[in-house]
């Protein structure tokens, strides 16, 4: 069997040498034909390829038995190669818009996903436990964000149920706070009225034990025969002053 490329350099050198006649017009006609065959079977191959490659793609862009979505991975390939392929422009143009809806969505599934752990991992910290302290506001506000993403629910409501022990623990904190604070008032109270108490006691002792030595060296004067002022009428008595001085 002839190959096409020696037929055809054989063509060349004859022409070359300037050999004519039948035989050279025979070869040419063979080459002709011989490379018209070939085209026709490449033109099938690719046909074949056309056909195999629109069909790959239309799998592709099917959604997944499995998880019902699309295969980005075997999308783009399919698509690379229909195109390569010569697929209808029609088919590859609504190809294309699958796969860039594909992956919009996959980008939306990642940040959510993303989104998720965040919040899952922000209430996971600051739950109590016994090197964290919660406080009712952090941890309500991790468990309203952890439902917003879409945390497991379950993980969710234990959290709740933990935020209702603090806030619990919380309300019995501050009572006891009110509780202490009024104490110590009292406390205060009844120390400032006992102070107050004692100082009038002991100003009061004074003033009469003053009063009853006065009185004492009243009575000692007068009995050394000393002559006490006469009181007059609207006069002041010395010892009733004495006493109202001290009074005051």
């Amino acid at each position: 069997r002839y190959k096409p490329a020696a037929l055809r350099q054989a063509i060349k050198a004859a022409q070359a040498a300037g050999v004519e006649g039948p035989l050279l017009g025979a070869a040419t006609s063979t080459l002709a034909a011989a490379e018209e065959a070939r085209e026709r079977a490449a033109a099938r191959e690719r046909e074949v390829e056309r056909g195999q490659a629109a069909a790959r793609l239309a799998a592709a862009a099917a959604p997944s038995e499995h998880g019902g979505r699309i295969e980005l991975g075997a999308l783009r390939t399919a698509l690379r190669e229909a195109e390569a392929a010569g697929v209808g422009v029609e088919q590859v143009a609504v190809a294309s818009v699958l796969l860039a809806e594909a992956e919009a969505e996959a980008v939306e599934r990642a940040a959510k996903a993303r989104a998720r752990r965040d919040a899952a991992r922000a209430l996971n910290n600051v739950l109590p436990s016994l090197v964290h302290r919660a406080s009712s506001g952090e941890l309500r506000h991790a468990c309203e964000a952890a439902r917003a993403a879409g945390v497991e629910a379950a993980e969710v409501e234990a959290a709740e149920a933990k935020l209702r022990e603090v806030v619990a623990r919380e309300v019995a904190e501050a009572q006891a706070e009110v509780a202490e604070a009024r104490r110590r008032e009292e406390e205060e109270a009844e120390a400032t009225a006992l102070l107050v108490r004692q100082v009038a006691s002991e100003l009061m002792g004074a003033v009469v034990e003053r009063a009853v030595e006065a009185a004492a060296a009243a009575t000692m004067a007068q009995q050394a025969g000393e002559s006490p002022r006469q009181s007059t009428p609207g006069g002041d008595h010395p010892q009733g002053c004495l006493v109202d001085a001290e009074l005051a």
